[in-house]
């Protein structure tokens, strides 16, 4: 038996989401929802398609999203809801142009038809999917996901051919770093020229028990002597194109090269390793366990003078110079005790529901990944993690708190610990506003994690002598 669409949870939609719904309809059934990770998006939007069947009696709607597995997610959340027609399209389905055919078919015989397409952004770029996707109904409702992705330039040609009137954007990150065309883009699609039609920030997520409390513990990071070599050097370079005036880059792709490989220094920053290899220690003598435990590494590869300056067993038997940095973060957990288990969650891992299932239960303790579990990915048992990736992208460790500040029934209070490079640059050297600039930068975002944190004290004076150098006034930045 088909049952009818409704709410999934006998107490109803929170306030808030209700909040947003109305907002939405009074936009015309357009709009932005920027909502902090972890407050139920996903819910919220379906919450809107739920009440335009309620309304209507029929319910059309295509979801686009990042990743495979969001596409997943997403038809988890939808059956919940009861909605029923659901086609999948992304490069594992094979079937997905007889779905669309006929749902087409159906919705030009059957004025009531219901369907749900979710789509990759990456299917949705193609003119083979577009073509099926825009011969839909003119009723048919868009729903984005993560749609600060829209602003990208294949994705904003594609967009434009799905002109349906009701449209509605999900992100918690919703801006687009150093991207005015793209930001553009998606409020002229979304209608969105006077702010988002709803928000949910992450500061009244926490105040209203959405999102659960966290420590912050911010840990200072120095380059060693020929890291700050290579460093000093494409600095020099890129200071070529930064304007003290106007504290801007001139856009050129050889300035794209050089910041790139400027960032892997930072990424690959051998204290860092030492570093971690102490809160990891310090964690377990404190607590007894590593249990719901994440840590982001790195990517990319360990040169060789990185492996032998932190205490990583088995070196002898390394048959190459480089080891994946992934591996080096992994063999440091497992050395702390016999007893820690520990997964990697990466792409390559073919069975990540059974990973995931394992971590929430307990049975793996510690999970350390890259990217991976920076959207979409459900993991409110985790309760510590370490940052000891470097990023020049602030939506990507906005994510990873998100990610650690889900709701448990078991979880009182999250950790996070966050490995920051900021290297300290001669006052003469001709690069130092340049880098008083980027630093200035990176520690606002340490100061906006930490003054939504229980012990805020800590990171001012752990930022102290940092600050003191480069004559920087956090409070100044945030009063303006």
């Amino acid at each position: 038996m088909i049952e009818t669409p409704s709410f999934p949870f006998v107490e109803g939609a929170r306030i808030y989401q209700i909040e947003a719904l109305n907002a939405w309809k009074g936009n015309g059934y357009q709009g932005f929802f920027a909502m902090a990770t972890g407050t139920g998006k996903t819910i919220t939007a379906l919450n809107c398609l739920l009440d335009i069947f309620q309304t209507e009696g029929r319910y059309r709607c295509i979801i686009v999203v990042p990743t495979i597995s969001l596409v997943d997610q997403w038809v988890r959340e939808v059956r919940k809801f009861h909605f029923v027609n659901i086609v999948k399209i992304s490069s594992k389905e094979r079937n997905w142009k007889d779905d669309i055919s006929r749902l087409t078919a159906s919705a030009c015989f059957d004025r009531n038809s219901s369907f749900v397409v979710i789509s990759t952004y990456a299917s949705l770029a193609k003119k083979e999917v577009l073509g099926w996707l825009e011969d839909l109904p003119d009723d048919t409702l868009v729903i984005a996901d993560e749609a600060h992705n829209l602003g990208s330039p294949l994705l904003i040609n594609a967009i434009q051919r799905l002109p349906f009137k009701r449209r509605l954007g999900l992100s918690a990150t919703p801006k687009r770093q150093f991207d005015k065309v793209g930001n553009e883009a998606i409020t002229r699609y979304f209608n969105v020229f006077s702010g988002y039609t709803f928000e949910y920030s992450m500061k009244l997520a926490i105040e209203n028990g959405v999102l659960c409390h966290y420590l912050y513990y911010p840990h200072i990071v120095q380059l060693n002597e020929y890291e700050m070599e290579e460093y000093s050097v494409l600095s020099r370079k890129i200071g070529k194109f930064y304007d003290p005036d106007t504290d801007s880059f001139k856009d050129s792709p050889i300035l794209t090269a050089l910041l790139i490989k400027r960032k892997r220094i930072i990424h690959k920053a051998s204290a860092k390793i030492v570093e971690f290899e102490r809160i990891i220690n310090d964690l377990f003598e404190e607590k007894g366990s590593l249990k719901y435990t994440m840590v982001y590494a790195p990517e990319g590869v360990c040169p060789d003078e990185v492996l032998f300056s932190a205490d990583i067993d088995d070196r002898d038997s390394l048959e190459e110079d480089e080891l994946p940095m992934i591996d080096i973060y992994t063999r440091i957990v497992s050395n702390v005790d016999k007893r820690i288990t520990v997964e990697q969650f990466t792409s390559k891992e073919s069975d990540r529901a059974r990973i995931l299932s394992d971590f929430t239960n307990g049975s793996t303790n510690v999970l350390v990944a890259m990217k991976c579990l920076d959207e979409g990915v459900d993991i409110p048992r985790a309760e510590n993690a370490i940052f000891c990736s470097s990023t020049g992208n602030p939506r990507q460790f906005i994510q990873r708190r998100g990610r650690i500040l889900r709701t448990h029934p078991d979880k009182q209070v999250a950790c996070i610990h966050d490995l920051v490079v900021a290297p300290y640059v001669d006052p003469g050297y001709e690069t130092y506003a340049m880098e008083r600039s980027l630093i200035r930068t990176e520690l606002k975002r340490v100061r906006d994690f930490a003054s939504l944190s229980d012990n805020s004290s800590y990171s001012e004076k752990t930022l102290q002598d940092i600050t003191n150098y480069y004559s920087i006034n956090l409070l100044d930045d945030e009063q303006n």
